[in-house]
């Protein structure tokens, strides 16, 4: 289970503006339902630290859904991702759509994994 506070990264507790630069990136496969959505951001050359910021920066602009996955890769034919970051509103949101994984004292809460970290 992990323990986040507002908006971390790569599972560890920090302050939400903690990570890189937020590098310039390009939205594609977006999928929005009422309650959930997805995204692949593509950012050629980002490391993890820039890849965490490009998730919480978008995530900010997140209205109106429960949970989101934020995914973040270097191409748009990568079959591998730089980090992915699961977005979720409030605590009920954690346990429906986080299986109860996403714990923390504020929300909206960002749980993120970044294999290369």
């Amino acid at each position: 289970m992990f323990s986040l506070t507002g908006l971390t990264g790569c599972g560890t507790t920090e302050d939400p503006g903690a990570g890189g630069p937020v590098p310039d990136y390009t939205i594609a496969d977006q999928e929005e339902s009422d309650a959930t959505g997805s995204v692949t951001l593509v950012s050629p050359n980002v490391t993890v630290d820039e890849a965490i910021a490009a998730i919480r920066d978008y995530a900010e602009g997140i209205d109106g859904q429960l949970h989101y996955e934020i995914t973040v890769v270097r191409s748009q034919s990568d079959s591998e991702y730089v980090c992915r970051g699961k977005w979720v509103k409030d605590e009920k949101a954690a346990e429906i759509y986080g299986s109860g994984q996403v714990v923390s004292d504020t929300w909206p809460a960002i749980d993120t994994d970044c294999p290369d970290s």
